[in-house]
């Protein structure tokens, strides 16, 4: 994938300006302070957003993408949540048990870290050619997280991760876009 001479701005508010990046790996992280661009780089990638300006070529066509927000129906519990994307029921009773969630909880019920979990769930059962990931590791302590890394790694997409936690970005053996 090619990012070339990309311009985004939010109304007066220059996010990029003539960004051009050469993603020709498998794996990417992006780093940098808040309001950079992370996530909005990520949805330009996504084609939720479009650029004022430059070209995204050789996007995914159909991304799988987490938002920083978990994003869960509250009147359906974890499991039909995740069903609203795939029929895989196999693969998600998989990941459910792996990162050890109750599907029959409602997102009420679940703290933080477990929403996330689900939310990381359900974008790893969504049948997406490629995994954009919006802070995907917030609320987990380190154990949690190196589980979530080993099953993103599993997928074997075309992946960017937006995470603020530098470890994180090692253990994916990513490379690193720092914006």
């Amino acid at each position: 994938m090619k990012i070339e001479h990309l311009s985004f701005a939010y109304g007066d508010k220059i996010i990029f300006k003539d960004l051009s990046l050469d993603l020709d790996g498998k794996l990417y992280s992006l780093t940098g302070d808040s309001g950079v661009g992370k996530t909005t780089l990520l949805k330009l990638i996504g084609g939720l957003l479009v650029p004022d300006k430059g070209n995204i070529t050789d996007a995914p066509r159909t991304p799988s993408f987490m938002f920083q927000e978990d994003r869960l129906l509250p009147w359906i519990n974890v499991r039909k949540n995740i069903s609203l994307v795939t029929d895989d029921t196999e693969k998600m009773e998989e990941l459910l048990r792996t990162l050890d969630i109750d599907g029959d909880l409602m997102p009420t019920e679940l703290s933080g870290g477990m929403a996330r979990r689900v939310a990381l769930i359900r974008a790893l059962c969504y049948r997406g050619d490629a995994l954009l990931l919006d802070e995907p590791f917030n609320g987990m302590d380190e154990k949690l997280t190196d589980k979530c890394i080993e099953l993103i790694l599993k997928e074997d997409k075309f992946t960017v991760v937006s995470a603020h936690q530098s470890e994180v970005h090692v253990k994916l053996g990513s490379q690193i876009i720092h914006l």
